[in-house]
């Protein structure tokens, strides 16, 4: 597992800088933590099966996690729980979902919670959009996501019980707007957004080396 989150470390350094490499190297560290691990060791010497040892452990970590009041430190759940379930796959002998095939056309992805290496898993060129049940706009995923600029929607309550796979989905991350089945109107208005903020782009383009200086020609 530790093999398998440095290997995608060093694959999205060759991008240079950005959001995503940094919260990675953070997760890197969660996988490397020493008191984490020993915990796992410990119950494991205490005559559980290695998946069940993990999956005590997980929930532990996640009850003391849960209860505490800095919103930044519960932010790191989902991380936690991408680990754990990393982990888990690895032990079980798992095929992960991203391994299966997703189809040429692009899709959105919904799920209930997920940390940052998950949504690196799947393919960033076909990634349309993300809609997360559990997490808020700070979380490691969203913030990842966003440097890419694929769209996402963060805290939509029991989505995953109301849309199923192959469905048309919206999703405005501007707005925080997910549109199951939308509309021929609603899809070409989407459309005007989006020709207007890819036009936006272009002009933020023509401007982005030029030197940064007040009216009056001051360097800033």
């Amino acid at each position: 597992m530790q093999s398998e989150v440095n290997t995608m470390l060093q694959w999205h350094e060759t991008d240079g800088v950005g959001d995503h490499i940094d919260i990675l190297r953070t997760y890197k560290m969660f996988a490397e933590d020493d008191g984490w691990i020993e915990r796992v060791r410990e119950t494991v010497r205490g005559g559980l099966t290695g998946e069940a040892t993990v999956s005590k452990v997980l929930n532990d970590m996640r009850a003391r996690m849960y209860d505490t009041s800095d919103p930044y430190l519960r932010e790191r759940l989902m991380d936690l729980d991408d680990l754990g379930y990393r982990l888990l796959q690895h032990l079980a002998g798992e095929k992960r979902v991203a391994d299966t095939a997703l189809g040429d056309e692009g899709f959105v992805l919904i799920a209930r919670s997920m940390g940052p290496p998950e949504l690196l898993d799947y393919d960033r060129e076909s990634l349309r959009g993300l809609v997360i049940e559990e997490g808020t706009y700070n979380s490691h995923v969203a913030i990842e996501v966003r440097a890419m600029g694929v769209p996402v929607v963060e805290g939509v309550s029991y989505i995953l019980s109301q849309v199923e796979e192959g469905v048309p989905v919206l999703v405005d991350g501007d707005s925080g707007v997910v549109v199951i089945r939308p509309g021929v109107e609603f899809q070409a208005r989407i459309r005007e957004c989006i020709e207007l903020r890819e036009r936006h782009l272009v002009e933020i383009q023509t401007v982005h080396d030029l030197p940064a200086v007040t009216r009056d020609g001051i360097p800033i």
